[in-house]
This record gives C-alpha cells, structure tokens and sequence, in this order.
C-alpha cells in the first residue's frame, strides 16, 4: 500500500511536531535555571504558546483538507482503506473521545489550575504579578500535558518523547559533573562552606538549577528512570528500545498460520451466493498478500538476527547513564533527595518484588563507583588540576560499565542467582558505608533545617486558615512571608509544593491537583509500573522541599505519564488505524462486504487482540450508516483484522434503504459537529495568543527594567522604568525602582502606591511609602504608613530604627515651628513605635533554642539613643525644660 506523507516524514506529523516542541521546550526550561524565576521564561513561554496556536491550527486546516478529500459523495469506493493519513489528522478528536475518565482528569489538571489563577486575578490577590506568573506557568503545563499526550500516542513520536527525556536528564548531569570538575564555568552551580552542616565534602552540586536539593531530586528522577528500565529489561518486562521487539512484533502479525482462511475457496456461513461468485476473482489477490506476508516474515525475522548480534552493545547502552547520574546525585549531597529515592524504590520493588535482583544487581556496581568518586572528590585538595577528577570519573564509569554488566550476565544464570545477590547486596552495604561515613556530621543529630521548616509549616496552616477554600493568588508566601512570620527566619520559599498550593489556591486547587496527580499515577501504574518509582520520588521530595517553583519540575511531573503512554497501549492505540489488507474492506459487486473466514491460528490471535471502534465519522464514508461500525482486531503483534458487524446492511438495496432512512440524522450531525469543533478550535487558539501577548508584555516590561538599571543618569532610568510599567503595570519591582529614583516626595509616593495597588503587602513598596510620607510632614498620614511597614516586616530592625529616626526629626521640625502640642504627639508616637520594638526583640531574646534568629533580630543601642532624644523632645514640647533650667537658675 503506498504510504502517506506523514509515514513518509515521520517527524513533520502533528505528532513529531508535538514531540519536537516538548523536546526543545524542556531543554530550553534546564538552560534557563529550570525556569525558577519567572522572568528567565517569558519570551520562552511566548514563543511556546505563539508555536502551540500555529501547530493547532495547522493541524485543523490540514484535517479539514483531508476531511474533504475523503468525505465525497461517490459512495463506498471499491478500495476503502483507513490510511495513516487520514486516521492522523482525526486522530485529534478521536483520541478526545476514547480518553477515559481518569485520563481526562489528569490532563484536565493543570488546565484548571491555570483557570483557578485567573480567577484569583480578579479577586485583588496579595500579588498581582505572582498571580500573572503562575497562570502563565499552569498554562504552560497545561499545553505541555496535551502535547505529551498527543506525542505519545504514536510510535515515531513516542521515540521523539524518550529523545528529548534523556537528552534533557543527560544536559542537566554532565553540565554538573563538568561544572564540579571545574571543566565547564557555570556561575552558582557548585555550592561551597566548611560548615559540616552546609556540606560535608566542602562542596555541594547544584548545577544548572543553582540549588542542590532541587538538584538531587532532578537527579533522583533520572536515576530512578534508567535504574527500573534496565531492571525491567533483564527482567523481561520491558520491550528494548532498539527496533528488535519491534520486528519481533511484526513478524508475529505476519506469520503465515495466521493468514490461514484468507484465501481459500469456501463461501463464509451468512454471505448471498451471488456476492461471494463476485468476490472469487480476489482470492488471486489474498493468496498474493499471503506471499508477500512470507516475504516481509523473512525480512523481519533477518533484521531481527542482525540486531541480536549486538546484545552486550544494547545493555551497556542501558547501564551507561547509571554511574553519571548516581555520582551527581550523590555529589549534591541532599539528604532529602537521597531519602526519597530509597522511599520511592522500596515502595516500587514491594509492587514490583521480581525486579528486585535486577535492579540489585544493574545498581550496585554504579553506585559503588560514584561513591568511590564522591570520597575521592572530598579529599581532593583545591589546588589540583581540573582535569584530574575527570579523569577519575572516567575510569570509574567504565568500571562500573564492565562490572554493571558483568554481574547482571551472572544473575540471568540459574545457578548465579544467588551468589549475584550476595555480591550486589555487599557492593551496596560497601558503598552505602562510604557515603555515611563522610556524611555523618551532616546526617546524624539534630538538624537545624528541619526545625526551621517545622516553623515556616506552622506560620504557612495558621495563614491558610484565613482563606482555606480559594486561597490568595501566585507567590503567596513570597509576598507575605515577612509579615506573618513568627521569627525572624531567612526563608522566601515555604518548602512544601502542597502548603504552597493551599496558600495560593486554597481546598480548591488542592483538591484538583492530588485528582490529576493520582490520575496519572494510576495511568502510569497500569501502563508502565517502572516509571512508578521516578513518579514517587518526584512527589515525595516536592512535598518537603520548593521543586514545584521549578517550572522544569513540573514539566518532569507531567512527563511522565506521557512516557507512560508511549510504552504502553498509547503506542498501539496510535497505528490502530494503520493501513489495513485492502481486499479485506473490498466492496462485492452489489455492495456488499464479505465476511472474514478465520482459521483455528488466526482466530487464536483474534482471541487475545484488543478490539477498537472505528465509527463511521472516524471513517469518513458516506456509504456507512450512522450505526455502523467497523471492529479492528490487534494483535500483540500490532497487526490488524478488520470485520464489519452491527447494523452494516448485507446487500446494495439494504445498504441505500439504511442510508436514506437515517440521512436525516447523519446531516444534523454533520453540520452540527464540525461548528462545535470549529469554535473550540478557534477559541483555543484565541486563548493561546491572548497568553502569548500577555508573555511578551511581561518580557518586554522586564527587558526595559535591566536597561533601567544599568542607564548612566536617573533620568533615562526614570524613563526606560516608566515605559516599562506601560507594558507591564503589574511589576512590584518596576513600581519600586521608579520610586526610589524619584526626588520629590509627592511622585514617590504617587509610585509607591502604584506598585501598592497591585501587591498591597510588598514590604519594600511599604517602607518606600512611609518614607515619602515622613518626608512630606502629615503626622497622621505618617503613623497610618509606618504602621503599614511594620505589618507587612514585622522583624527588619533597620527600618523600625530609620522610621523612629524619621519621627523624631518630624517632631523637631514641628518644634521649630513652634507647634508644641504636634510635637509632643510625635515624640509620644515614637517612643510608642520603639516600646513595641523593644517588646518583639526581647520576645525573640526569650524564645526557646529551637527558635530561628536568621535576621539577627535585635534591640540596638541607636534605638536606645532615640527612646532617649524621644524623652528629650517630650519634654522640651511640654515646657518641662524650660521650667527645669529657670529652677537651676535660681
């Protein structure tokens, strides 16, 4: 049959295009710092949007041009083939409607949580532009999920999807092993301190995300992928990636006992007589498919043979990313990391136990050899050549190659079984023992991180409890830490993917993102249980760590489920509607179709297939009734029977008679659909360029702030800052920077309240605001903004000093002026502002040895000097002095 231009092409399907976009979309996310601020990704996210809209509607007008070809008014034509081409550019919509409900859940998910955003837009959040980043970052996700999907649901495009997995894992190790090594210069990739309870070894990886914790969990993930793959493959359960398993599968679809029926002579029980004597002149041509059945048998079982020859090249392919990535796991010396990987191995193995020895025995020498090499790398000194551990490395990697594959050829023996497990299980408790020993002082005893997040979780609920169900919009903690924390803690981050869902969306967005998750981890379970562990780990260092202010992690979550679907039935599901033995749909010559003789071997394949219905929409043809429907049975060979059954007619006449019975009803639905679709369409791409411009705004105001900074006068500053609020008003920073550069005290708080408006508890906007109001001389104004400050930073000792400093100046201005009673007002007002100052200092003096004091939080002696000049003022307002001094006098 000849091939379509999507066969032809592979990758310039809709499918590999989707797969493509996802592939570039992640590595630009690792090149970007994992897209943790939002301001490395606007133009990225403008780019990706403006793609998806094209690609969709591409994918429309290409679909409705096939539509058209295929949809004529000549009837059943003689040949009615469901070619590639067509079953593509529907396959859209048709894989719409044979998603489950558990499916729809999971890809509904970051779609409505980017909706929830939206919402929390128009509800004045604590922070506008938050609110603004994380819509655009759900709806990234959101249209990364669909894509995914889409990709995985082919067999090219499912390889693209691995492709661009592996190569994002892979960019994100080697760019931090050659970072550590000091072979590659990356600014913050590698974090230093000779305090044991920063780092052990001296040194911590963070590589390109530029923090060592979302590091090792990245590092985790990938680890935890290739580790159950090559488990999985030596343990049988999982296709090899290489094209072998697929010409296997084939060749089984096209074993000649299958094809047994085909062509013989009998006339099927149910056929009129007259359309089987019209069918007889096509047995010539079933018993030549049957011959170039064996043909392709031969060739597929030969390239089979060639591919075997090559079987220790294939699994030292698998075990190759094993000892990268364990050794960047390890180098990044996060606990929490390392943690989730053995909870998330353990709970995978107990669902999993025949994976036990493999994964064992793949596992032990890598991680042995990255062991070796984080000690090694520990007590390298500082002044040794870069090359040098490099060097180290590489031996070790091929060491722990050759023993990897050595020591798993010995477990697939019967009688090395146990002997192989006792060896993997000594490697393990070896290299464990190693790391340990150098981690002790960090991984044994009371930890100080732990304490300090126990108290972040406990300001995090007690704020939530405010608004529970709905939340207060994007970057919640971010905006409010300042003024709801308990201690003085250092921590812009909460630590905790789910609190800091609770905090921006409430109940509401909680509930909708455990629903998607534990849909995919369901889909993920039944299609491919090895992604099971990667998955778990993922989620179980995200909820004690702020992975999900990654928006790389996100992607990775939602990844995987999609990886999921390429190795499971989302790959078949996608050639169900391959090109079908034309003869089997072939019209007889009073328009009938001839029924299908199967023989004991082929019925036996028919047996195990899975059925799929192909209606007559999805088919295209006039000539179908609108109940009539096609049943494609696939063999785990991917081969395909189709039989008609149901309400087909089984003559010419029949056939009109059903057709001009129910043409009333195909019409409606004709008409009705392709406008349903037509507007979904069209409102999808709207909402993507409305995104889009939204993206590009905020770049563009973001790229005008950073020429702002660095103008050589305040005055272009000024300008290149104000311009840049033009095009994004919502920017706290812009609305700050504008102030500060400001001189009179009007216009500067005229800025300040600006930037208020949008993120009403922005500490920096506050105090800019109660300056300008110190400086234009309302002694209540000046209360109401510097009571302001202090609720939204409550522990900044500096600012509580200059606003008690400001104060006092204030008094005596009035003083000056001969306005007493004002004057007194202010000093009482100051000593009142430097009372509860000294309070909340001696509260956190007081508190127990767990409290945090990050922000070295104290009463200063220039706030003691200011209490008394305060007492000075009072009294020289009141006339105490001067009654004093005459007394003295006399």
């Amino acid at each position: 049959m000849k091939k379509s231009m999507w066969s032809k092409l592979g990758f310039l399907s809709p499918e590999g295009i989707s797969a493509a976009i996802i592939a570039a979309f992640g590595i630009a996310a690792v090149l970007r710092r994992g897209l943790y601020f939002a301001e490395d990704g606007y133009l990225l996210l403008a780019v990706f949007f403006l793609l998806c809209a094209a690609l969709l509607l591409i994918f429309s007008m290409l679909r409705r041009s096939a539509g058209e070809k295929f949809d004529d008014n000549s009837g059943l034509k003689a040949n009615l083939v469901v070619k590639k081409k067509g079953a593509h550019l529907r396959s859209f919509e048709g894989l719409l409607r044979r998603l489950t409900p558990g499916e729809l859940v999971m890809l509904a998910g970051p779609l409505l949580l980017a909706g929830f955003y939206g919402i929390s837009l128009l509800r004045r959040p604590v922070s506008a532009q938050g609110t603004v980043n994380e819509l655009l970052s759900w709806s990234a996700c959101g249209c990364f999920t669909v894509l995914a999907w889409l990709a995985a649901s082919h067999r090219q495009s499912g390889r693209l999807l691995r492709m661009g997995w592996h190569l994002v894992g892979g960019l994100l190790c080697a760019s931090g092993l050659l970072a550590y090594v000091r072979l590659l210069p990356l600014p913050y990739a590698v974090l230093t301190g000779a305090s044991p309870q920063v780092s052990a070894s001296g040194a911590r990886l963070g590589g390109l995300l530029q923090y060592p914790n979302a590091f090792g969990a990245a590092m985790a993930v990938f680890l935890l992928e290739r580790l159950f793959a090559a488990a999985s493959q030596a343990a049988g359960s999982l296709p090899a990636e290489s094209g072998a398993d697929d010409m296997r599968g084939e060749a089984q679809a096209v074993e000649p006992g299958g094809m047994e029926g085909w062509g013989s002579g009998s006339r099927p029980d149910g056929v009129e007589d007259r359309d089987w004597q019209g069918n007889e002149g096509r047995a010539a041509g079933l018993r030549g498919n049957r011959s170039r059945s064996g043909r392709r048998l031969r060739e597929l079982l030969s390239g089979g043979r060639r591919l075997a020859r090559r079987p220790a090249a294939r699994a030292a392919l698998r075990h190759a990313p094993l000892f990268p990535y364990a050794a960047a796991l390890l180098l990044s010396e996060s606990r929490g990391a390392w943690l989730a990987a053995a909870c998330a191995a353990a709970a995978a193995l107990a669902l999993q136990r025949r994976l036990a020895l493999p994964l064992l025995t793949a596992g032990a020498a890598p991680f042995a050899a990255a062991a070796l090499l984080f000690r090694g790398l520990a007590l390298l000194p500082a002044e040794a050549p870069p090359g040098l551990g490099a060097a180290a490395g590489l031996w070790l990697w091929a060491g722990a190659i050759a023993a990897g594959l050595r020591l798993s050829r010995r477990a697939e023996r019967p009688g090395g079984r146990r002997s192989a497990a006792l060896l993997a299980a000594l490697v393990w408790t070896a290299g464990t023992a190693a790391v340990l020993l150098l981690v002790r002082a960090r991984g044994i005893g009371p930890s100080s991180t732990v304490g300090a997040r126990l108290i972040m979780y406990r300001d995090a609920l007690r704020f939530a409890a405010e608004a529970p169900w709905l939340g207060r919009g994007g970057e919640t903690w971010h905006s409010v830490y300042l003024a709801i924390q308990s201690s003085p803690y250092s921590g812009s981050q909460v630590h905790s993917g789910v609190l800091d869902l609770l905090l921006d969306l409430g109940a509401a967005g909680l509930i909708v993102a455990a629903a998607s998750l534990a849909a995919a981890g369901v889909q993920i379970a039944n299609r491919s249980p090895r992604l099971l562990a990667p998955f778990l780990a993922l989620l179980l260092h995200a909820a004690v760590d702020f992975d999900m202010s990654y928006t790389l992690f996100r992607l990775l979550l939602l990844w995987l489920p999609a990886l999921a679907v390429a190795e499971g039935s989302g790959i078949v599901r996608g050639r169900e509607a391959e090109a079908v033995p034309e003869p089997v749909l072939n019209r007889g010559r009073n328009g009938t179709l001839p029924a299908l003789g199967f023989s004991n071997s082929a019925a036996g394949v028919a047996g195990k297939s899975r059925v799929y219905m192909l209606k007559d929409s999805a088919l295209g043809s006039p000539g179908l009734t609108c109940g009539s429907s096609i049943s494609v049975l696939r063999s785990p060979g991917n081969s395909a029977l189709c039989v008609s059954y149901g309400s087909a007619p089984s003559s010419r006449q029949a056939w009109i008679r059903a057709g001009q019975k129910q043409a009333g009803r195909c019409k409606y639905r004709r008409t009705v659909r392709p406008i349903g679709v037509h507007l979904g369409i069209a409102g999808a791409c709207v909402l993507l360029l409305c995104l889009s411009v939204l993206s590009f705004r905020n770049w563009r105001g973001e790229t005008l702030l950073r020429q702002a900074v660095s103008a050589s006068s305040n005055s272009r500053a000024a300008e290149l800052v104000e311009r840049s609020l033009v095009w994004n008003p919502f920017s706290s920073r812009s609305a700050f920077v504008l102030s500060s550069l400001l001189s009179d005290p009007g216009e500067k708080r005229k800025a300040a309240e600006m930037g208020l408006r949008y993120s009403p508890q922005d500490p920096a906007l506050s105090w800019t605001a109660a300056e300008a109001a110190l400086k234009s001389g309302e002694p209540g104004e000046v209360l109401r903004q510097i009571r302001l400050a202090e609720r939204a930073d409550r522990f900044n000792r500096l600012k509580r000093t200059e606003a008690a400093e400001g104060m006092l100046k204030l008094g005596e201005a009035y003083l000056a002026k001969g306005d007493r009673i004002e004057a007194m007002r202010l000093a009482r007002t100051g000593r009142e502002l430097l009372r509860q100052y000294r309070l909340l200092a001696e509260g956190v003096d007081a508190a127990p040895s767990g409290g945090r004091n990050d922000r070295r939080f104290r009463y200063t002696a220039e706030a003691a000097g200011l209490d008394e000049q305060m007492k000075a003022l009072g009294r020289a307002a009141s006339g105490l002095e001067k009654g004093l001094a005459e007394s003295l006098r006399l």
